[in-house]
């Protein structure tokens, strides 16, 4: 029996409600905080009505849950690229220069993604408990994997890395670019250094890289 253009209609209509919901709830989490963050705004600006947010998603903290799986799977194809990009770069360029192609298309991420940043920086002034979350977990892990990917990439194209936990190089590639461009009061109004000025960035991704270059032998 065919299927009923209606029901399919309807289907199409809640799921389109339901992705608008998620990138208003994305929007509000990333500027307020989970804490700061009113279900009603979130419901003002995706243009409906509340109680369709609690029929979708259940209850706030869920929401939030599912704000942060969709940033960081987001992330993770933005950094799949990274990987892909940083290893498949010419033979005859340095580890260091490898790290440079990773750090600069890190940092061109957080300028697509700027809420990411902020939702990892809320999240764990609130504790990180959402992070823990099985399907928010899941996706950072697979953030985990693909960086494990990219550095056994560069070890299969014969760059000899040091011994380096994995996980401790996505925190620190993390910590560096993401307050290279988070604290804009320090780096900006104390340092004067500005993320957004193409030099300051340069300079930025030579320091890091040069940094990482410690890591090659």
């Amino acid at each position: 029996m065919a299927d009923d253009p209606t029901s399919t209609s309807r289907k199409r209509d809640a799921a389109r409600t339901k992705a608008t919901i998620l990138r208003s709830a994305v929007a509000e989490f990333a500027q307020h905080g989970p804490a700061g963050t009113r279900v009603d705004e979130i419901a003002i600006r995706a243009g409906v009505n509340k109680s369709l947010i609690y029929q979708y998603f259940g209850s706030k903290q869920e929401l939030y849950a599912d704000v942060l799986a969709d940033v960081l799977t987001r992330a993770t194809e933005h950094f799949a690229s990274l990987a892909q990009e940083s290893v498949a770069a010419s033979e005859t360029e340095t580890f260091q220069d490898k790290v440079g192609v990773f750090m600069r298309g890190h940092l061109r991420a957080l300028d697509a993604m700027p809420e990411y940043p902020r939702l990892m920086a809320w999240e764990n002034l609130e504790g990180g408990k959402t992070l823990a979350q099985p399907q928010v977990r899941r996706a950072f892990l697979a953030l985990l994997d693909r960086l494990q990917q990219m550095l056994k990439g560069l070890a299969d194209r014969g760059v000899k890395i040091a011994d380096a936990d994995p996980r401790h190089v996505m925190l620190s590639a993390m910590a560096l670019n993401q307050y290279f461009v988070l604290f804009k009061t320090v780096s900006q109004d104390v340092l004067r250094v500005s993320d957004t000025e193409q030099g300051n960035r340069d300079s930025w991704v030579d320091f890091c890289s040069r940094m990482y270059g410690g890591l090659a032998r």
